[in-house]
């Protein structure tokens, strides 16, 4: 399985897709499952894991199989209908004026350099983490998944100074948005992501409450213009042939529970999220935010071991001492450790 992961793919050849049954014991099996990230998403991957367990206790005579997934060919026609809607134009005009606010980096495709050794780090938080993400989520009426990114956010202004943009005043920090509610890409397994920049920057005496009331209003906005596509954002901005936007510091939560086949104990275990841009962090959990996890990746081109061992540490340090009770009335820079 790891040797297939990390096996070099021409993308014209493929496959794209694998998929292998392995039976390893009279009542054991591994299903794995590999879509390369050009054409499935996370939420795809948790499509197709829910569809098999449906169909598994539909076969064993439980239950309906359920609707068929929605054609790529249906997606692509609601596309084709957005890009002349007047939607469209309201999401141009609000990014326009949006990105106005700072610079975003951007790469030439041929210095992307994947496939390199990166730096990796993958840890359980603790219990008492998620139990006071929800508290909190319940104080402040933000989601706890939306809490975490504006929480990492925090944490990255501060530590990577040298990610922020223009005159150091605001980092840009990149999200992947569903933008699939209301689609029929909300029942249907592609590469549909759309991936947006979020400006974080921390104002003067800002406490951590007043950060992230102010913070959570931005991307509320932005998810109601997530529809809004970044290849057209950087034709828009007319971003040179051949390049891209360098899509770092990232955040990603991921809180998708396992399957439940009938009958069976199920475990899920991540061998890859793939590659990605400078430095990322991507969080792992049930929808109700238990058993959470961290994965921290960055380029060592970038980040030096020494400060990615800090990272390690310092970042679960300053989850736990922002979610203490009480903090929301501390000014934000007080919590970094």
């Amino acid at each position: 399985m790891q040797a297939d992961v990390e096996a070099y793919l021409e993308l014209l050849d493929g496959p794209l897709v694998e998929q292998w049954l392995i039976r390893v014991g009279a009542e054991r099996y591994l299903w794995y499952i590999r879509g390369h990230h050009i054409i499935l998403d996370g939420y795809a991957m948790m499509l197709l894991e829910q569809r098999c367990a449906r169909l598994y206790m539909h076969f064993l005579g439980r239950g309906d199989a359920g609707p068929p997934f929605h054609p790529f060919a249906s997606y692509l026609a609601e596309e084709k209908r957005y890009c002349t809607s007047p939607r469209f134009a309201t999401d141009r005009l609000y990014w326009k004026n949006y990105l106005e606010q700072g610079r975003l980096p951007s790469l030439h495709k041929d210095q992307e350099g994947y496939g390199g050794g990166g730096l990796h780090h993958e840890s359980s938080l603790s219990p008492t983490i998620s139990q006071l993400l929800r508290q909190l989520a319940n104080e402040t009426g933000i989601g706890w998944p939306d809490l975490l990114i504006l929480l990492s956010g925090a944490y990255l202004y501060q530590h990577l100074p040298a990610a922020r943009s223009g005159n150091g005043s605001l980092l840009p920090l990149w999200l992947p948005l569903m933008s699939r509610w209301g689609s029929v890409g909300a029942y249907m397994p592609a590469m549909v992501v759309n991936i947006l920049p979020l400006w974080i920057d921390i104002r003067q005496e800002e406490t951590l409450g007043m950060f992230l009331r102010r913070q959570a209003g931005a991307l509320r906005e932005q998810r109601a213009h997530s529809r809004y596509r970044i290849e057209q954002i950087a034709l828009d901005q007319r971003l040179g042939q051949g390049r891209r936007y360098f899509f770092s510091p990232l955040v990603n939560v991921l809180p998708f529970d396992p399957p439940q086949f009938t009958n069976c104990r199920v475990t899920r275990e991540i061998l890859s999220s793939g590659y990605g841009d400078g430095f990322n962090i991507t969080y792992h959990s049930h929808s109700d935010g238990a058993e959470l996890m961290v994965d921290i990746d960055a380029d060592p081109a970038m980040t030096n071991l020494e400060d990615f061992a800090r990272h390690r540490l310092d970042l679960p340090a300053f989850l736990s001492h922002a979610l203490k009770p009480g903090s929301l009335h501390r000014r934000l820079e007080t919590l970094c450790p």
